[in-house]
């Protein structure tokens, strides 16, 4: 058998004019892969070459389940470049259609999951350009997987100017900007391509040559949904819907969840069986050990909510109670509570705009990173005024509207049964520490490491602008003289950076002497030898230092 790398290739799975893909083995897992690899006539042209190695880095930032995984990467004996994805098992979207035996449940679950992967690509700024029915694989359990990101790129906003027009996709489910010119496209464009993919799921046909498609699509295809893939075909990409997002919740709502299934519903509601006649369950948005998060849909007045479901909360259904009486801008309206001995649930605003761990395909900008890091410092100090904590502070909880507003949910809501006993104080110190690790995090891409109780930065640390590296600072170093302990200093720190940089700079005008020399220090430790570091390789590492810390200045102010 032939080998490419380290992985014995059986068979060809499928070719086309710019690669081909092969069933393999990745020999030291014994799993089957899929092996992409540039045909021979264009290893030589730098441009194709490009976009293909393009395909592989791409599919690697983007972590979703509905959206296929890269594995490895390399270069045959030839020199041609290939790249290696999981094997989905199973077939494609155009298969399916051309079979003609997909029930209308099973078509709409297919569609809500596409929306879900495009979702998330567009959120980190992907936009793919090939969406279309042979792109989209459905394994034997009816996971979607999309494929094919060879000509996606990252959206600027400003285009390929530099670039000479080219028609890249698929000419029959390329948007009229697509067609004319490839430097046009946007996120828009994608959702005409879904538009495409829509008529011919729904109606089981080929999208017309002409544009002009047959009313109704299909017997079976509600007036509504219709109105909706027409909405997606628009001419104009300002006449189309907003988002994949909004397409997928509004494709839910046609759905009414049967994807889910009436047991599963049952067990979701089993905290509050009363929720039952009031919300409809659209979709499981995340599960755990610990509970799941739902899509809700309030039957009478046609609103979208989110319930959360536990099996053991005492503190954070005691916080949520709590916020069901306060409301701040940048906290997450809690609706509902219920519960009883099986679990609880909390109902919740929805947000069209998903979470920050949806955009965290890579560091993001400075000044958005400041933006989000504000709102959720004044919603901490709003909930701490109050005597609500949050304790569990990380990307997923940070969520945002559609119009891009910032706001923080499921306050208390890792209760371990040991939070209850901490002091107030204490638990402040932990939401101000995990604001710092989130911070790092968002522009640096890397959890924040400490040795010995200070800050062990990574490499890129020290191109950041020069107030954002003591900001980050103030967060991580041991010295109660320069630690951040309130919402309240953080909030002053970033008015005195807001204050000090022009739109197009971020630089200190006047730099604390004390943070100057902490932060050379950190640079030493950057640039030097880290044999004798024992690092900790996680946020939780800095918290256990900061608690220790805590206790002990809490027991010395008790003692004198």
């Amino acid at each position: 058998m032939e080998r490419i790398g380290s992985y014995t290739i059986s068979h060809l799975i499928e070719e086309g004019g710019v690669a081909a893909v092969y069933h393999g083995v990745q020999e030291s897992l014994k799993r089957p892969v899929a092996v992409k690899v540039l045909q021979h006539r264009f290893s030589t042209d730098e441009r194709v070459v490009d976009y293909f190695n393009r395909e592989s880095l791409i599919i690697a930032r983007l972590n979703h389940p509905n959206i296929i995984h890269v594995i490895d990467r390399g270069l045959t004996e030839d020199g041609r470049p290939y790249f290696v994805m999981e094997y989905i098992d199973g077939t494609n979207a155009a298969r399916l259609i051309m079979d003609g035996a997909l029930t209308f449940p099973k078509k709409l679950d297919i569609l809500i999951q596409t929306c879900k992967s495009l979702a998330y690509a567009h959120k980190n700024g992907v936009i793919h350009r090939d969406i279309k029915p042979a792109n989209i694989l459905v394994d034997r359990e009816g996971h979607v997987h999309v494929a094919d990101f060879g000509i996606a790129r990252f959206y600027d906003g400003e285009g390929d100017a530099d670039r000479k027009p080219e028609r890249l996709g698929t000419p029959s489910y390329m948007s009229p900007e697509q067609l004319k010119d490839s430097r046009a496209v946007s996120f828009e464009s994608d959702i005409y391509s879904l538009g495409v993919v829509m008529a011919e799921m729904l109606s089981g046909r080929r999208f017309p040559k002409n544009h002009v498609l047959a009313s109704p699509l299909a017997p079976d295809v509600p007036e509504t949904l219709e109105r909706l893939v027409r909405q997606c075909l628009d001419p104009l990409p300002e006449n189309r819907p907003a988002s994949a997002e909004l397409i997928m919740n509004r494709l839910l709502t046609v759905s009414q969840g049967v994807h889910i299934g009436e047991a599963r519903k049952k067990q979701a509601m089993g905290a509050a069986p009363a929720m039952e006649e009031i919300f409809a369950i659209l979709d499981i948005i995340r599960e755990s050990d610990q509970g799941a998060l739902y899509l809700l849909r309030h039957k009478e007045k046609d609103r979208l909510l989110v319930a959360r479901t536990f099996r053991n909360m005492s503190r954070g259904v005691q916080a949520a109670r709590m916020l069901m009486n306060l409301r701040h801008e940048g906290i997450v309206a809690v609706q509902g509570v219920a519960g009883n001995s099986s679990g609880h649930i909390v109902v919740m605003e929805y947000l069209a705009g998903g979470s920050l761990a949806d955009r965290m395909v890579m560091p993001l900008d400075v000044r958005e990173a400041l933006r989000i890091l504000r709102s959720v410092v004044q919603a901490l100090q709003f909930a701490h005024a109050n005597r609500i904590t949050h304790g569990n502070l990380t990307p997923s909880n940070v969520l945002f509207t559609d119009t891009d507003g910032v706001k923080t949910g499921d306050f208390a809501m890792n209760d371990s049964g040991d939070d209850a006993e901490k002091d107030l104080g204490l638990r402040i110190q932990e939401d101000v520490l995990a604001c710092g690790a989130l911070f790092y995090t968002m522009v640096l891409g890397f959890s924040p490491v400490v040795d010995d109780g200070n800050l062990v930065p990574h490499k890129p640390f020290k191109n950041l602008p020069r107030d954002v590296r003591h900001l980050i600072a103030r967060f991580f170093t041991s010295r109660q003289d320069i630690r951040f302990t309130a919402m309240g200093q953080i909030l002053a720190a970033l008015d005195q950076i807001q204050g000090s940089k022009s739109q197009d700079d971020l630089t200190v005008v006047t730099p604390d002497s004390r943070l100057s020399s902490l932060l050379r220090s950190a640079g030493s430790l950057v640039n030097g030898s880290r044999s004798s570091r024992r690092a900790v390789f996680a946020a939780g590492a800095v918290l256990l230092a900061l608690i220790l810390g805590g206790l002990a200045l809490l027991l010395y102010q008790k003692l004198s």
